[in-house]
């Protein structure tokens, strides 16, 4: 499993990606992707004070975020 940190997360899903193509590669071709459950309050951090820009409201960018690229909420109960 991949573990995407939030920034990786964003990069993931933005236009002006600033992956490589070795990590494009590495997330792409893994069985499963995750992100921390932080990343999501940490999300809704910098949106809410202007840092970044999503194309939607929060929640709906969570839900195609996780759900349309199936990538599994990781916490602290689920990573053991």
């Amino acid at each position: 499993m991949v573990i995407l940190d939030t920034h990786i997360w964003l990069w993931w899903f933005s236009e002006n990606s600033k992956l490589s193509k070795l990590q494009i590669d590495k997330i792409s071709k893994s069985e499963k992707v995750g992100v921390s459950a932080i990343s999501l309050f940490e999300v809704s951090w910098l949106a809410n004070r202007k840092r970044i820009e999503l194309p939607c409201s929060t929640i709906e960018w969570f839900e195609k975020a996780l759900t349309d690229y199936n990538i599994e909420l990781r916490t602290h109960a689920n990573n053991t």
